[in-house]
């Protein structure tokens, strides 16, 4: 069951990368930001962070799924526990440092700009937008 679960969740992380980090970036009541000529945009950094957020989860998953997978292989014929101990330590910090570097890269590939919101994904997610000074000006007419 635990496999079944954490496949589930590293099949809905990739399916969903892009809505997943757009939603992300406005939890609650948060304004997207206009670049001059009008658009909503969210910056390139904002991206980033979400984007390499969802990497780093969806390396722990992938990592819970290989963990359960191996677990009924194992055995435990090391006579050693410090033996055993310094082998899960050398094993976490390449793991570990194999999700960072996949996450920064990914991160860096998908925000290399600010990501321009189309009024379709405004609407969709509901996203409320900073009143452009086009808009102010038709006030005022």
């Amino acid at each position: 069951m635990q496999l079944s679960g954490a496949l589930i969740l590293l099949l809905w992380c990739f399916s969903k990368i892009s809505t997943n980090a757009i939603d992300m970036c406005f939890p609650g009541v948060i304004f997207a930001k206009r670049k001059d000529s009008g658009e909503p945009y969210i910056e390139k950094g904002v991206i980033q962070n979400k984007v390499k957020t969802i990497f780093l989860n969806m390396c722990a998953f992938v990592y819970i799924s290989i963990g359960y997978l191996v677990s009924v292989f194992a055995e435990n014929d090391m006579e050693k526990p410090w033996c055993k101990l310094l082998l899960i330590v050398v094993m976490t910090i390449i793991f570990l440092s194999v999700a960072y570097l996949i996450s920064r890269y990914m991160s860096a590939a998908w925000g290399r700009e600010d990501r321009l919101l189309s009024e379709e994904e405004i609407e969709k997610y509901n996203i409320p937008t900073e009143i452009s000074e086009h808009e102010i000006e038709g006030l005022f007419e």
